[in-house]
């Protein structure tokens, strides 16, 4: 199906910030074409998006390109799913895909996957630059923007990690971990199966152990809790771990400084507010 998005005629492109969009044709639930080039950037929750023959699970940080020859659609949406959606007239992505020699910028259904995972940072960077634009009311101040988003996030893209494509199961087990904190158990019967046989997946599809995957979702769920004003302890244990010496063990490990450490650090600006991990 090939939709009109009906964009004013001043206007370059759009940018819609917004949270789990409501009923069937908003939601994407149907497969559809337009002529404008798409980034879409997931900010919370996860969904499936069907790109052709493909389906690509996404999560908090995806950024996925949509190309105007690809038939897309949006399933599976969590509760929390948030994104952000920018288009492109194609006269606007000519401008850049010139600037920045990259015709596959112009592609109509190019080659590969063209899905990644931002860097924590980078995300929330971007979402707020998108957030900005989307609240613009000049034609012209949203023409700058979308220009200047269009090559930011086509830098980001390529300097960001390919989406990991896990066994349907593990992916399952992943975004139950990232919407709430459970146990392996519940996080079996969540998927239907055993924790045994859960455990062996996630060992042979990612390389990694079940107890690992979700201590870096709880840390994850931390970095997004986190707030300079808050109780610290309240926010870990918020954020799934059972105990404050258990969470600086994994804080330690996975970002190669203990907590207190890096909270000073981010207040003397020495340190990301989204650090990468090490492990």
């Amino acid at each position: 199906m090939r939709d009109q998005l009906g964009l004013p005629a001043d206007r370059d492109g759009a940018v819609w910030v917004g949270p789990r969009p409501k009923g069937p044709r908003k939601a994407g639930w149907y497969r559809h074409t337009h002529d404008e080039l798409e980034a879409n950037l997931v900010i919370s929750g996860h969904a499936m998006y069907v790109i052709g023959n493909q389906r690509i699970p996404i999560a908090r940080g995806a950024l996925v390109w949509l190309f105007p020859q690809q038939e897309h659609q949006l399933l599976d949406l969590s509760e929390d799913y948030r994104h952000s959606i920018v288009v492109w007239r194609p006269s606007a992505v000519r401008d850049i895909a010139r600037t920045l020699a990259a015709p596959a910028m112009m592609a109509g259904d190019p080659p590969g996957i063209w899905a990644r995972e931002l860097a924590a940072g980078e995300l929330h960077a971007l979402e707020s630059v998108l957030a900005d634009i989307a609240r613009q009311r000049s034609a012209d101040t949203v023409n700058f923007g979308l220009r200047y988003v269009l090559l930011r996030l086509w830098r980001a893209f390529h300097a960001a990690a390919p989406i990991a494509i896990h066994h349907p199961l593990v992916a399952a087990a992943f975004a139950a971990l990232r919407d709430k904190a459970l146990g392996a158990e519940d996080v079996a019967k969540h998927v239907g199966i055993s924790a045994d046989h859960l455990r062996r997946l996630v060992r042979t599809s990612t390389g990694t152990t079940l107890v690992a995957a979700r201590q870096r979702h709880q840390l994850e769920r931390f970095f997004a809790l986190y707030d300079p004003d808050s109780d610290l302890l309240s926010t870990v244990l918020s954020a799934g771990f059972g105990s404050y010496p258990q969470f600086g063990r994994v804080f330690r490990r996975c970002v190669g400084l203990g907590p207190r450490a890096w909270v000073q650090a981010v207040t003397r600006g020495k340190a990301a507010r989204y650090p990468e991990f090490v492990t």
